[in-house]
């Protein structure tokens, strides 16, 4: 699957009640199904979760699940968005990781890339919209996935009236494309 943001990876650093990012955008329209961030140690009931928001309003386009489960190695560390979010390849995109407490991040350098950061204490409500200051030359390793496509298509179906339905498929039910 095609992914956006990334960063090579050399250097850590802690953070607690912060966040740090970088800014993408994709290749194409789709939906992004989680973001992948390089982690250090982080302790075990110390909460993290990723987002996503939109440079260009600062907007929150989604969060990822939270989590707390810890780890001592370094590893990279995937969040499922549930469902999934719709992301548009014009859009300039703020990949976020948001973490309770102390936590080793990775980053590296490149030339013209993005490194987003920002205080904001942990408490499982991402703020709408939130600002970043950014600067040049740094990038954290955290990336988005995605599937490519803007949906399904064929029109859904959903019921717009009511009615009975016996076990052998009979009844009056009504359906409209949407």
């Amino acid at each position: 699957m095609p992914t956006f943001g990334g960063g090579d990876s050399y250097s850590a650093a802690s953070m607690s009640d912060r966040m740090r990012g970088t800014r993408d955008s994709p290749a194409s329209n789709g939906h992004a199904t989680n973001i992948t961030v390089k982690l250090g140690s982080w302790d075990n009931g110390e909460s993290i979760m990723c987002l996503l928001y939109d440079n260009s309003d600062n907007s929150l386009v989604g969060q990822t699940e939270e989590r707390s489960e810890g780890h001592a190695s370094t590893q990279w560390a995937v969040f499922e968005f549930d469902p999934p979010v719709e992301i548009s390849k014009t859009v300039e995109y703020n990949i976020i990781l948001w973490c309770e407490g102390p936590t080793l991040f990775y980053y590296g350098s490149s030339v013209g890339d993005w490194y987003l950061s920002a205080d904001e204490t942990f408490d499982s409500s991402p703020p709408d919209p939130k600002s970043f200051s950014a600067s040049t030359g740094w990038i954290v390793s955290i990336y988005c996935t995605y599937t490519e496509g803007g949906g399904s298509s064929t029109p859904s179906q959903k019921l717009i009236g009511t009615g009975e339905m016996s076990t052998v498929g009979q009844g009056n039910m009504s359906f409209v494309n949407i």
